[in-house]
């Protein structure tokens, strides 16, 4: 599932929830994209597999070569095609074990060849035990998200959800959380920074 919204609209909380509350046993790979790091091939393909290096050596001879190519663990060419199916294979291989969940953050700051490793890999795993969810901020493209997955596209909160989230930290005058609901649209993110610099004069409406 590709989740889109955007920037602090709920989507690296509901990757963390997910995470959170995984049934166990179950393998949780997870990985943030890194704008400075987007530009290097296959960096975010070793921080999300970094679990699953053990395993490479049960891989056939060409699987194993073609991720220890990608992850600079050899000095040979890369094959994109040869790493997207190397890890397809991982991946499959480790959900034998027990089921896999990849949780991918920030997917249009991970590097191409990782996306596109990671989506021929994830637009094949039908029978495996592995669930893939894919956060990506709304108006920015990633290959990874052009995969034709299901999508869920985050909106900001209702007025009673925002009344709800202002009122857990301190009280506030529901006229006062309205205002602010309507100030941020109802972004999460934004609500609680704005609740953060109201004083309590403010949250109850005197000033």
């Amino acid at each position: 599932v590709v989740i889109r919204g955007d920037a602090g609209i709920g989507k690296s909380a509901l990757l963390s929830d997910a995470i959170e509350h995984c049934p166990q046993p179950m393998t949780a790979l997870y990985v943030a994209g890194v704008e400075a790091e987007a530009a290097l091939p296959f960096a975010a393909l070793h921080a999300l597999l970094r679990l699953l290096l053990h395993l490479i050596g049960e891989l056939p001879a060409a699987h194993a070569e073609a991720i220890g190519n990608a992850l600079a663990m050899t000095a040979n060419p890369t094959n994109p095609l040869a790493v997207g199916a190397a890890t397809l294979d991982l991946l499959a291989h480790a959900a034998e074990r027990q089921p896999v969940l990849v949780a991918i953050d920030d997917a249009q700051w991970i590097d191409d060849p990782t996306a596109r490793a990671l989506g021929f890999a994830l637009h094949r795993l039908h029978a495996d035990r592995v669930a893939g969810l894919v956060a990506v901020r709304s108006g920015l493209r990633s290959p990874l998200v052009e995969m034709g997955f299901a999508e869920l596209d985050l909106a900001g909160l209702d007025v009673d959800s925002t009344y709800e989230l202002l009122s857990s930290s301190a009280p506030i005058a529901r006229e006062v959380a309205d205002r602010c609901h309507a100030a941020a649209a109802g972004n999460p993110l934004a609500l609680i920074e704005i609740g953060t610099g109201l004083d309590p004069q403010q949250r109850h409406g005197a000033r």
